[in-house]
């Protein structure tokens, strides 16, 4: 029995349950036993990657067992190491050729992936009010020393909404010094006005770029309740070009948060904020790399650039900063792997 083959794309039908006491598959509309469709030394990959769904990990198939009156099948797999442990009832499943050493390797054991949770971050002052309804918070995110001299904060990192206290409703953080707003009434040519109610914490000295009418960069010179000034600042002094009432406004400020969603309670200036931030989790996966795929991912500058075609394994978890960490490991180099549809396409991040 080989200990690879080059296919990471055979077809999977039907669900199934395991029995781990047993070292049994009970399949349901499976067709186990036919080449292509999961016989005596392939590898079962139980579960569903991405999307929201639950990956339980790899066994071999050592029988592929009869089909039962009742159309049920059930097959043997040689061991369950390579399993998280969880129930495995009614799940969907892939069918690989990839390494099978791997399928009882500590290291690669379904019962080390973790996922990645949300941890208290950071907690800050408002610096000023927003009432309930607000998709942007003001909090002062100047702090020299820091990178780019800003607090900690980033994109992906969530607000508790409940000011004062480390509890609430998380609302995803979209952007970090930048606010967005909508006009709420036109501004014809020659204007040095643009009607917008500023987000909270935009002052006079920020800075205004609309998506039309030649004001991009240009510098704020007073904010009144309904609308806002603006002077040159390598901008145009007056609006080029007509700026239509709905019309999207961005705001670039050292005291601004975006959010994703609108908070449900009112911050008063002074009160805590917290925000929490994404960390921790740890995937380990065999991937099968095709010669498409290599060529896309060689040498590429992201995370998931590859080293040539192959069975390759891939660890990832999120640092302390929040950010994504890929090591990769090849484990057979070799050309000519099949993938497609009917695998675990790659990447497919889990943390």
């Amino acid at each position: 029995m080989a200990l690879w083959g080059n296919n990471d794309n055979l077809v999977s039908s039907g669900i199934v349950t395991v029995n781990y006491d047993t070292l049994t598959i009970t399949g349901s509309g499976t067709t186990f036993g036919q080449t292509g469709f999961g016989v005596t030394g392939d590898v079962i990959r139980l579960g569903t990657r991405g999307a929201g769904g639950v990956y339980y990990g790899e066994a071999v198939i050592v029988d592929t067992g009869k089909i039962a009156a009742d159309d049920s099948q059930t097959i043997t797999i040689g061991s369950t190491s390579g399993l998280s442990g969880d129930a495995i009832a009614g799940a969907a499943y892939y069918l690989s050729q990839l390494p099978k050493q791997t399928t009882t390797d500590h290291t690669w054991s379904g019962k080390h992936r973790t996922p990645a949770t949300y941890k208290k971050h950071l907690a800050i002052p408002a610096e000023d009010a927003s009432a309930v309804g607000e998709l942007n918070i003001s909090a002062n995110l100047l702090m020299i020393g820091r990178p780019n001299d800003l607090k900690d904060l980033s994109a992906g990192d969530q607000y508790l909404d409940s000011p004062g206290a480390a509890t609430g409703t998380a609302i995803n953080v979209i952007g970090v010094g930048t606010a967005n707003a909508t006009t709420t009434s036109a501004s014809p040519v020659g204007y040095g006005t643009i009607f917008v109610v500023a987000p909270p914490g935009v002052v006079a000295g920020n800075s205004i770029n609309v998506t039309v009418g030649g004001v991009a960069g240009a510098t704020i010179t007073s904010v009144a309740s309904t609308y806002v000034n603006f002077s040159g600042a390598g901008a145009a002094t007056t609006i080029s070009t007509a700026v239509a009432k709905d019309v999207r406004v961005m705001f670039t400020s050292d005291d601004v948060l975006s959010l994703a969603s609108t908070i449900s309670n009112a911050i008063t200036a002074g009160d805590t904020l917290y925000f929490q931030r994404k960390s921790g989790g740890y995937d380990k996966l065999i991937y099968g790399i095709s010669d498409t795929t290599s060529a896309l991912y060689d040498g590429d500058s992201g995370n998931y650039r590859t080293e040539g075609g192959g069975w390759v394994g891939v660890t990832t978890y999120i640092d302390m900063h929040g950010n994504l960490r890929v090591k990769s490991e090849t484990i057979v180099a070799m050309s000519g792997i099949s993938t497609g549809i009917h695998g675990i396409g790659y990447p497919t991040a889990e943390n």
